[in-house]
């Protein structure tokens, strides 16, 4: 009897990087990805003879070993039939954002980076440049793997003359904010990281009313790309950002004593007629 080959048969969404190397993305349920041995036999007690290193044994299938979806890992499953092994290596993916930068500078390994960081460095833009983290390390190593930052958006805006306040625009809650993906560097780096930068704000310096007021809340998340499938890989990242000013003459400033923030979290956006 001879070990002739070692496949991926489970049900759950995964794919094959290459012939040693399988991917599916890390799941909150007790899942699993399913290897099986292939031997010149179809002899249960053959099947039984199969020493297996990685991952756990499946009860009652002595052909199959499983690695849990639970965890992002690098699980190498290897099974020995006498002096013949083969292995697959199973990648267990997901991203977590690891840096919020508000204040600068451009992150050495990034290719992209918003025209200024935080709220000094534009009257009407706050900018913000975000890390995610690629696990297990190494995964970002495959270049055929793709991803895709994603970002969804409630965003208003106000204007005051006088004493009156009204709402000048309102986009609702869960709108897309991902029509483009140059702001995006999606190539990992060489330390598994991918990026996103944002420059949110007023389009116009020129001052329109006696006050106005950005104010935005985002949900940022990663998609990645499997066998032809985009499968979210991340949890959710709310953050928001606002921008708060008055008339300086012919020009925007920023109101001092009122919220000028890009930062962390969530924050109210609603549709009141003030902001």
């Amino acid at each position: 009897m001879t070990l002739l080959s070692l496949t991926v048969v489970s049900n759950n969404p995964y794919s094959m990087i290459d012939a040693t190397n399988c991917v599916a993305v890390k799941t909150a349920t007790n899942d699993w990805i399913y290897i099986q041995a292939g031997l010149s036999t179809d002899d249960t007690n053959a099947a039984n003879q199969i020493q297996w290193s990685g991952g756990q044994a499946v009860p009652g299938n002595p052909w199959q070993h499983r690695v849990t979806k639970t965890v992002s890992a690098e699980t190498t499953v290897t099974a020995t039939l006498g002096s013949t092994n083969k292995s697959v290596n199973v990648w267990i993916v997901w991203l977590n954002e690891t840096k919020f930068n508000a204040s600068g500078p451009q992150d050495s390994d990034s290719d992209v980076t918003p025209p200024t960081f935080g709220t000094t460095g534009d009257i009407t833009h706050n900018g913000m440049l975000m890390q995610w983290t690629i696990s297990p390390a190494g995964f970002g190593a495959f270049t055929n793997v793709p991803y895709d930052i994603k970002r969804t958006k409630e965003r208003a805006t106000w204007s005051r003359n006088g004493t009156t306040w009204q709402q000048s625009t309102h986009v609702g809650l869960g709108a897309d904010d991902d029509s483009v993906n140059t702001d995006e560097d999606l190539t990992p780096s060489t330390t598994d990281h991918i990026y996103v930068e944002d420059w949110p704000g007023f389009q116009s310096s020129t001052a329109f009313a006696d006050e106005a007021v950005y104010k935005a809340s985002f949900v940022e998340f990663v998609n990645i790309q499997l066998g032809g499938n985009w499968l979210k890989c991340s949890d959710d990242y709310a953050w928001h950002s606002i921008t708060w000013l008055e008339n300086g003459g012919t020009l925007w400033q920023r109101k001092a004593g009122e919220p000028n923030e890009i930062t962390t979290g969530s924050t109210t956006v609603g549709t009141n007629s003030t902001p």
